[in-house]
């Protein structure tokens, strides 16, 4: 264990910290029960010698109540410290759970696109729980380990210190094999705590996106997909299972082997007179003891590392992954209108490759604008660098007067609304997913922000109206309705600026003029961007925004880019002819 894992194990003491007399209290019956147990062979020593061989009932008697008192009460300590230690587990896992989510709940959203969900809800619902077992007991059998392999040791010193020295040497010399296999078991274990984690995204990948294996017809593809995740598991565990096999055959072999060379040294002691049988009686409970001791150290310490391990690698999550980045002077910022700025911003999702270059531009507040351009010149990105989503390179974005940088994240976003192409609803009721960023919405704002979006038609003819519940994936819901809610959502939420990413892709044309109508009509107030491929949902708003290349956008009316800009009326053309536009133009 090197100098970080020790670092990290003392760090995660802070944890026990709530707990502490509970967890003093559990060692102090720990040790209890250790030095109750090396009574036993003294007890076991005096009825030989003195019971037994001295035919004294009275002393028979007395040793065999007090071994029942040592019994009963290093029982009911037993009892106890194990449900005291329990119930500091569980809620060690509850508050090691918390601080993991928390943590990864505030990490930036680059973070999510850059690991695995299986990863971190691995480490989250397992390893947390292992990391909590592990740090409640791990004090405690250290304490019942050292003092009982002490004091052990010190009573075989003073019975035989002959044997005493015999049994250290042989352990000494027998164990190393052992201690050679330690390493290799945890590399295994390792190997296994990644697997599990892989098994677990594996699944949740699948499940995920049922659709489309259903649609690809993937079924057995993904089965054996998943069965070569199980069949990598199970290497590991066998190899993981031999290992600890030839672990416990070398610890029986080598208690017998001790066992067998004290019985022999015993036996012949008793025979010459140097030794009484009460006291070779008592020596081989205390050498059993000894060798139960010696495979529990070992066992400790194999624990110790895989504890070590899931421990360095929650530490990973609270200590090395990047929070969201926010400058140390943001402040909450109460925006004064929905105007957006960009001045000479870049941005790019890899080193040397922007997808923005030194864009600048400008909407005011209280417009309605469409945000065009050809697939993949930038456009969901511009908007998701609006609600800083992402960290720009260089240049500055400014929203109401205030440059984003000095705004708080949540304070930014809280005044943003977004209704996104593919929506994402909870496993919950329909009003409860309306309510998700306005929880204390009124039932008339509910009520305007579904007939806006033209919810309030479907929502009608469901069972339970607003109180039915959206299953898993919204796979009740066509993806025109989940849009509809989606976009209900954001403008319940009472936004300055209310942000469409191809969030009406899914509705038909009729439907989608309905919705702008609406917008136009009841949401004046607010600064509205429109990110979209359809020419009838752009050409009604106020204006509109062609990102021609990522440092080149154009802007104006529908009819003036139509005029002015042969890009833009390629970009559209077949929908120009669709309408009977007879537009001639130079591709």
């Amino acid at each position: 264990m090197n100098k970080y894992g020790f670092k990290n194990l003392f760090n995660f003491l802070k944890f026990l910290k709530p707990y502490w007399k509970k967890e003093v209290f559990v060692w102090l019956l720990t040790f209890i029960v250790s030095l109750l147990s090396l009574v036993n062979p003294i007890i076991a020593k005096l009825i030989i010698d003195r019971a037994y061989l001295g035919r004294d009932l009275g002393i028979f008697i007395k040793l065999v109540i007090l071994a029942g008192l040592i019994f009963v009460i290093s029982n009911i300590a037993d009892i106890v410290s194990q449900l005291i230690s329990e119930y500091i587990a569980s809620r060690t896992k509850f508050d090691l759970q918390k601080k993991i989510f928390r943590k990864i709940d505030n990490l930036s959203y680059s973070f999510f696109q850059k690991k695995t969900s299986g990863e971190y809800i691995y480490r989250i619902n397992n390893e947390a729980a292992q990391v909590a077992t592990f740090m409640t007991t791990f004090f405690p059998r250290l304490l019942d380990i050292i003092p009982r392999l002490l004091l052990t040791i010190a009573i075989l010193l003073y019975l035989n210190w002959k044997i005493c020295v015999l049994i250290l040497v042989l352990t000494l010399f027998l164990y190393i094999p052992n201690l050679l296999l330690i390493k290799k078991i945890m590399k295994k274990s390792q190997q296994l705590l990644e697997s599990a984690q892989d098994i677990l995204e594996t699944a949740r990948e699948i499940f995920s996106n049922m659709q489309v294996v259903k649609i690809f017809a993937k079924e057995k593809y993904e089965n054996r997909t998943f069965i070569s995740r199980l069949i990598n598991d199970l290497r590991i565990e066998i190899a993981d299972a031999r290992l600890q096999l030839w672990s416990s055959v070398i610890n029986n072999w080598i208690n017998r082997l001790i066992l067998a060379a004290i019985t022999i040294y015993g036996g012949y002691s008793i025979i010459k007179g140097s030794m009484t049988l009460g006291s070779f009686t008592a020596i081989m409970m205390y050498i059993g003891q000894l060798v139960g001791l010696q495979g529990t150290l070992s066992s400790f310490f194999v624990s110790f590392s895989i504890g070590n391990i899931s421990i360095n690698r929650i530490a990973e999550i609270l200590d090395s992954w990047p929070q969201e980045a926010e400058d140390k002077d943001a402040r909450d910022y109460l925006l004064p209108s929905g105007r957006i700025e960009f001045q000479g911003v870049s941005f790019g999702y890899y080193p040397d490759k922007n997808v923005v270059d030194n864009l600048s531009f400008k909407i005011d507040g209280g417009l309605s604008v469409g945000l065009v351009g050809a697939s993949g010149t930038g456009k969901t990105t511009i908007v998701n660098l609006a609600v800083k989503l992402y960290p720009i390179s260089r240049g500055k974005i400014f929203i109401g007067d205030k440059d984003i940088k000095f705004i708080k994240n949540n304070s930014l976003r809280s005044q943003i609304g977004m209704a996104m192409q593919k929506p994402i609803l909870w496993n919950d009721t329909v009003h409860n997913n309306l309510i998700y960023g306005n929880p204390k919405a009124t039932k008339d704002e509910i009520e305007r922000a579904c007939r806006i979006a033209c919810a309030d038609e479907f929502i009608r003819d469901l069972p339970q109206q607003l109180q039915t519940t959206v299953d898993e994936a919204a796979i009740r819901l066509s993806e025109g309705q989940k849009q509809r809610i989606s976009l209900a959502r954001a403008i319940i939420k009472n936004p300055k600026i209310l942000i469409i990413d191809e969030g009406m892709s899914s509705l038909d044309s009729q439907t989608e003029d309905r919705i702008i109508d609406n917008l136009r009509r009841e949401c004046r107030d607010k600064t509205i961007v429109v990110v979209s491929h359809r020419l009838s949902t752009v050409k009604k708003l106020d204006l509109i925004y062609f990102l021609e290349a990522k440092d080149r956008i154009s802007i104006g009316s529908h009819a003036q880019l139509v005029k002015d800009n042969a890009r833009y009326k390629a970009l559209f053309a077949s929908q120009l002819v669709e309408e009977g536009l007879s537009l001639k133009f130079d591709v």
